[in-house]
């Protein structure tokens, strides 16, 4: 394998667009030498006419000059805008805007360009027949300088490392954002939720989707807790769980494979069908009450049905965890989360009357969003690759001075950040996803994150042991002697990915 500045290899450096040529310019270097290619650009932005009338869509983009923009379909319900320059994709956006409260999802052209053609800042190139093509190299900083740094990036790694090592640690990790993100480096974001958002805007744009801006409010995260002073308490991260979810369980989680038209189930035991259906169930029994798994649902129930007091007496009286919804009469019917339903027809309380309000996903064609965090994923995982070879050879050559020598390895730390950076980036875009207010894919997430997190509460419980803390944002706060031993059982018992333990602590204060 090459070395990164091998002879005839140069780094993409910089990419500008210059919208009065229409083009962008893409520049390569390599420290002693320089070269510059242009490419006819013209950007693009997607509208969602999903529940709109595309005749009327297409009937006020025509307020514009029709010379200046082209239409497409890439998928079914968006509209894909071309437009001659950003100045003319911005000023379609206001008339959209104007008309439908809904303009468009619009990134910078240097971006657009480098998601097309799947190129990064500082990726390797080498002169091809047809111009500047990507080569394969082993990581490492490039010897090129960029815009802001006096030095290579190389050497500016190397002396913040000498100098400031917090600096450097921010460095590096900025600089496998940038790689991520495809963003410049002094443009990655400083929050890890913005660098989520970039990176979400990435992937829908790869995959010609959009997602309408909402005008409601977040969904809260759910949370229950204790308050006191615990020893022996692990930090619990339920992300990989999430992705598995939709990347290993066949659930198929994906804004485009709600709700096919080729997939739609029959029963209520179908494998597609989702947690998140509302099911309507008639009860077989007089004075039936049941605790539901979903928080948000049991809380409106409770709010909108009589006999709040007599449910809060029942709770306390049976000591429950929950407060119980009822008293229910023989014959009455409500709409229930699907879970809550299956548990009361197997007890033989009820009775599935309608599927009418049923969610599913599509079995035949895997979604894009699975696709994408399955590429992370793998992208994480090369990382850990990375160091864990770096790591078996600073074992053989310095024993047990290893751990310094790592320290001050730059190849070893730029595989840790990037790998860091990626984790980072996987967290808080499926937090960013759960949080899609009144999107299909967002609430059957929800819906599986909660009957996973039920899971291992009841298994904490059997096991002796105690969830302190634990959130809609999949971060759990454990009281176990041995957490990774509940952690390996929960992960075999549910055939799951295994949560991460993101810190143990000796001693904690929770209010």
């Amino acid at each position: 394998m090459n070395s990164p500045n091998a002879e005839g290899i140069l780094f993409l450096s910089k990419v500008s667009y210059n919208e009065e040529r229409r083009e962008i310019i893409a520049e390569f270097e390599n420290g002693s030498r320089k070269a510059v290619e242009r490419f006819k650009f013209f950007p693009k932005a997607f509208c969602s006419i999903e529940g709109k009338d595309r005749a009327l869509v297409e009937e006020v983009l025509g307020l514009y000059d029709r010379k200046r923009f082209l239409l497409s379909s890439p998928r079914e319900g968006m509209l894909e805008i071309k437009a001659s320059t950003m100045k003319d994709l911005k000023k379609i956006s206001r008339i959209l805007e104007k008309s439908f409260r809904q303009g468009l999802q619009i990134i910078e052209a240097e971006r657009q360009f480098l998601i097309e053609k799947e190129w990064d800042y500082l990726g390797a190139f080498a002169a091809g027949k047809f111009g500047m093509e990507k080569a394969r190299l082993a990581e490492g900083f490039p010897k090129v300088i960029v815009a802001g740094f006096s030095e290579s990036l190389e050497r500016t790694a190397r002396q913040l490392l000498e100098f400031d090592r917090n600096e450097a640690m921010q460095f590096m990790e900025k600089a496998a954002l940038s790689n991520a993100l495809k963003l410049p480096l002094g443009a990655v974001p400083e929050s890890a939720k913005e660098s989520a958002a970039v990176f979400l805007e990435n992937m829908l744009f790869r995959n010609s989707f959009v997602l309408e801006k909402e005008r409601g409010k977040k969904a809260a995260a759910e949370a229950q807790g204790v308050e006191g002073y615990f020893e022996n308490v692990s930090e619990i991260d339920f992300t990989p769980v999430w992705a598995g979810m939709i990347c290993d369980d066949g659930k198929n989680i994906g804004f485009e494979t709600m709700n096919c038209k080729c997939c739609i189930p029959k029963e209520i035991g179908d494998a597609n069908v989702l947690p998140n259906s509302m099911i309507e169930t008639e009860f077989l029994q007089n004075g039936s009450y049941f605790e539901s798994e979903d928080n948000a649902f049991a809380e409106r129930l409770h709010s909108e049905m009589p006999n709040r007091k007599a449910r809060i007496e029942r709770m306390k009286e049976w000591f429950l965890q929950k407060i119980p919804l009822g008293p229910f009469a023989a014959g009455e019917r409500i709409e229930m989360p699907l879970a809550d339903a299956e548990r009361l027809v197997k007890a033989g309380k009820a009775r599935i009357c309608s599927m009418e309000k049923a969610e599913w996903y599509c079995i035949r064609k895997e979604s894009f969003l699975a696709r994408e965090l399955r590429t992370l994923i793998l992208e994480i995982t090369r990382f850990e690759d990375k160091m864990l070879g770096l790591e078996h050879s600073a074992l053989r050559e310095h024993k047990v001075l290893c751990s310094s020598q790592l320290g001050e390895s730059l190849e070893y730390l730029l595989a840790f950040y990037a790998r860091k950076a990626r984790e980072e980036l996987l967290r808080e875009a499926l937090r960013e996803i759960s949080n899609c207010s009144g999107r299909k894919a967002a609430k059957a997430l929800k819906a599986l994150q909660i009957l996973k997190i039920s899971e291992f509460n009841a298994l904490a419980k059997e096991s002796g042991e105690k969830v302190l803390q634990s959130g809609g944002n999949g971060f759990l706060l454990l009281k176990a002697e041995r957490p990774m031993g509940l952690l390996k059982k929960f992960s075999a018992r549910s055939e799951s990915r295994l949560p991460a333990v993101l810190k143990n602590h000796k001693g904690i204060v929770l209010n």
